[in-house]
């Protein structure tokens, strides 16, 4: 993708604010300018991503909980500027970031990431970081704007896709590139109800116990097996995107255990804003810092999937 498209997709939000019912927590000019950072930190972090790619900075520079689980020089650079100018801007909001511990500059007050007066920033400066380091193309950048709890703005940035930018901002509307979409019930095709019309997106954490690949193995088998088979499986390694493409219509479903926050939270918003469904695995509502979820085309399409999923222990999110 083409930087100018970061721009040009801006601008169409910018355009739009004015004539949009903001929350009262929001005046226009913050809204104005939180549209502004977010499309000024994925413009550094897509040049970021593509420079690093022909250099030492797509190689591990950190390694987290195993040796599956690293972060690269790029990850760390993106998110450092991130969280510079999120604080420059707007000192009084919260950050989280995958690379580094949540920041918070009011929680002396009482106030919590997502309390009723919070503004926080979650960023994954590179989802799909694997992929990167062996040049599979499902990389992004994810920057969630969630207040009061509930993800307001999204945007994802995938440089090695020919169209790989999605900016939203919920109840106005979802940009791919600089074209408006349409909610998935409105489309001219109807999206799928049932497993047999279904292509479905999955994916593993890096929680590869026994018991984690058996659940993992038998949803699969359960879903891709007879008697009435999914249309196909797919694994892309990076989880924003594939909840991104489900919210388009490009992919069914998506259901997975083992996520963080900043793995989802701007695509919730994209999900939320075109129509798709969220759950947790066990079938309860879905919960961000739940660490799982199954997201749907329809309600029907998720309750056919339901049964098949094994629900897995997996800690809740600490901040």
């Amino acid at each position: 993708m083409d930087i100018a498209t970061i721009a040009a997709a801006r601008d169409l939000l910018l355009a739009a604010l004015p004539t949009h019912n903001l929350p009262a927590m929001v005046p226009l000019t913050d809204a104005c300018a939180i549209v502004t950072t977010a499309a000024d930190i994925a413009t550094f972090a897509v040049t970021a991503l593509l420079d690093g790619q022909a250099s030492a900075s797509n190689t591990a520079a950190a390694f987290k909980s195993s040796s599956i689980d690293f972060a690269t020089e790029t990850d760390l650079s993106i998110e450092r500027m991130a969280f510079d100018t999120i604080a420059a801007r707007f000192p009084h909001h919260h950050r989280i970031g995958e690379e580094s511990a949540p920041s918070s500059t009011s929680a002396a007050s009482g106030d919590t990431f997502f309390g009723p007066s919070a503004i926080t920033w979650v960023i994954d400066p590179v989802d799909g970081t694997t992929n990167y380091t062996h040049g599979f193309p499902f990389v992004c950048i994810s920057i969630a704007v969630v207040v009061a709890g509930e993800p307001l703005v999204g945007l994802v940035a995938a440089p090695f896709l020919r169209d790989g930018l999605y900016f939203a901002w919920l109840g106005l509307g979802m940009l791919h590139g600089s074209t408006w979409l349409v909610p998935l019930a409105d489309r001219p095709t109807p999206p799928p109800t049932t497993i047999a019309q279904a292509l479905i997106a999955t994916g593993y954490s890096y929680d590869r116990s026994h018991t984690a690949l058996a659940a993992q193995h038998a949803a699969e088998t359960a879903l891709a097996g007879d008697p009435d088979p999914c249309r196909g499986i797919r694994n892309i390694g990076c989880a924003v995107m594939a909840m991104t493409l489900v919210a388009t219509g490009a992919l069914d479903a998506y259901f997975i255990h083992g996520l963080h926050i900043w793995d989802m939270a701007a695509a919730v918003v994209f999900l939320r804003q075109l129509g798709a469904v969220l759950y947790s695995t066990d079938g309860s509502a879905f919960d961000l810092c739940a660490r799982n979820c199954l997201v749907a085309a329809t309600d029907d399409l998720a309750a056919a999937i339901l049964p098949c999923l094994t629900p897995l222990d997996v800690p809740r999110e600490i901040l």
